[in-house]
């Protein structure tokens, strides 16, 4: 069977909505484009109206700019919409490949991996590879289209100017990804110490008849005091460079602006540019800012999402439980000329990184009518010898069989007509009393 991944199923989900990637690709596109149209018709107004005193026109322009800052703000809403519902189809597909894995894989896969872990890839892993579509690939090609929408603009204006725009690019963006480099790692360290205050708080419940006991009251207060200092010194470095960031851009933006004020002003000026250019080079620079301030958070959901990707590849290429054999029937086992008994041929078996087998060399025989109670201490194996009879787990050597036929091969719906199975610990299952026992069959 060829293993899905990632790219594959979103690639699907595109495929199978043909209507909604159209209307997302012209939507993008129409976003881009009127994010663009606001500072050329603010040109136009201030040089064929406002400076030459001109009203010919002016409501017109005007009805118009305020016509395309509505449609800016209803594509983008569009825009975020499409995505949105996308996304929520990506998910579904996903979890819904994922889930079908889940049933096809073998026990060993469940005693090499914990519940969390399985679960994180279902819920963190999903919605990483949800926020690299819909925050991240999306979102970044839309900016990179107004980045260089912006520097054509400015050019066509001034080359100077475009130059300026060019060169302040590389500049935001180191400052940017520096901040948030050591944003995530603050945000990383504070992570860590919230864990450690919530831990101390739910050990000091779960053991507060010792505490007391013991006398130890003061101790506890003394350590927990000092979670709470370490906490409290990275949330103060969290919000120290959350509150640098700010205004250094707006600092570099404000000296941008104002050094194009200057070239542009005077008698000879260096630019060369009419004052509706200036107005509308302002505007663009002042914009140029938030695509590339939004880059960095862009390409941090895009490595999440592929770390994500990657973890649901690797859960979705896992190797599967073995096929049944749809011809073996519990009436052909049981059939009057077989002999129904359980049959262990040098049934070993261990864990995946045990040190030692858990079980080794069994051979046995129960017969037709036979009762067997099988006694130990803790871990010596009773648990996992029945888990090997249902066929949930495969011997590492050896083989269990039923009437001649290996358990690992008989399908499970004809296995439950044979083999009744009682856990240890009661496993609630959602539904009434009957699906309980049942499991709905």
């Amino acid at each position: 069977m060829k293993h899905k991944n990632t790219g594959s199923i979103v690639v699907r989900t595109l495929l199978k909505n043909p209507w909604m990637s159209g209307m997302l690709l012209v939507v993008t596109l129409l976003v881009v484009v009127l994010n663009l149209t606001p500072p050329q018709l603010l040109r136009l107004i201030i040089d064929r109206n406002l400076i030459p005193q001109n009203r010919d026109g002016l409501w017109n322009l005007a009805l118009f700019y305020l016509l395309v800052t509505v449609f800016i703000g209803v594509f983008d809403f569009l825009k975020s919409g499409v995505l949105v519902i996308f996304g929520q189809k990506i998910v579904k597909q996903i979890r819904m490949e994922m889930n079908g894995k889940l049933q096809r894989l073998g026990m060993q896969y469940f005693t090499k991996n914990s519940a969390a872990e399985i679960t994180s890839r279902f819920n963190s892993d999903v919605e990483n590879v949800n926020a690299l579509f819909s925050e991240g690939l999306i979102s970044m090609m839309i900016d990179c289209l107004k980045i260089v929408g912006i520097v054509i603009s400015i050019a066509l204006f001034s080359l100077r100017l475009g130059l300026l725009a060019l060169l302040l690019i590389p500049l935001i963006s180191l400052i940017t990804r520096n901040f948030q480099r050591k944003l995530l790692i603050a945000h990383t360290q504070n992570l860590k110490q919230l864990g450690r205050v919530n831990h101390h708080i739910s050990e000091s419940m779960k053991n507060i008849f010792m505490i007391k006991a013991y006398s130890k009251e003061e101790y506890m207060e003394g350590l927990y005091e000092k979670r709470l200092q370490d906490n409290f010194t990275t949330i103060e470095r969290v919000n120290f460079y959350d509150s640098c960031y700010a205004p250094i851009i707006q600092l570099i933006r404000a000296a941008v602006i104002s050094a194009v004020v200057l070239l542009s002003s005077g008698q000879r000026s260096v630019l060369g540019i009419s004052l509706g250019m200036v107005a509308a080079s302002i505007d663009l620079i002042a914009n140029l800012f938030a695509p590339v301030e939004a880059l960095g958070m862009e390409l941090q959901s895009i490595q999440k999402g592929i770390s994500g990707a990657k973890r649901i590849d690797e859960f979705l290429g896992q190797s599967e439980a073995e096929e049944k054999d749809r011809q073996i029937t519990a009436e052909a086992i049981c059939a009057p000329e077989s002999t129904a008994a359980f049959a262990f041929e040098g049934v070993s078996f261990s864990y995946a990184d045990a040190e030692k087998p858990v079980l080794s060399e069994i051979t046995l025989t129960i017969e037709p009518g036979e009762s067997v109670t099988f006694a130990g201490r803790t871990g010596v194996g009773k648990t996992t010898l029945f888990k090997l009879i249902m066929g949930l787990e495969k011997p590492t050597q050896g083989h269990i069989t039923l009437g001649g036929v290996d358990v690992c091969k008989i399908p499970n719906d004809q296995k439950r007509r044979l083999l009744g199975y009682v856990e240890q610990n009661f496993s609630f299952v959602e539904g009434t009393v009957a699906q309980q026992i049942s499991l709905d069959e």
